[in-house]
């Protein structure tokens, strides 16, 4: 699946993403046989589905493999183990 490009729209408009997607399927033999070509719609998964007996590829969302994902913050600390006391009745 090649990807070659991805449009989303800000969060705060209405939901809509496209990409034009080329993807290929590995052969036994070792070559390629291009499988799809073409726009694909987050919002309309129908409207340009691959048709394939095994694969099914649906479009869901753009990630840009240049950026560096947020920093996520730290767990919270555990409590130190405490000793109980043993009982002495």
């Amino acid at each position: 699946v090649s990807p070659r490009i991805c449009n989303t729209r800000p969060a705060i408009e209405e939901p809509k993403t496209t990409s034009f997607v080329e993807i290929d399927e590995n052969l036994l033999d070792g070559s390629l046989k291009r499988i799809f070509t073409g726009w694909m719609l987050a919002e309309s998964p129908g409207l340009n589905a691959v048709e394939h007996p095994v694969y099914d590829v649906w479009l869901t969302g753009c990630r840009d493999p240049k950026r560096k994902p947020e920093p996520q913050s730290a767990p919270p600390a555990e409590p130190a183990d405490t000793e109980i006391p043993k009982d002495t009745d």
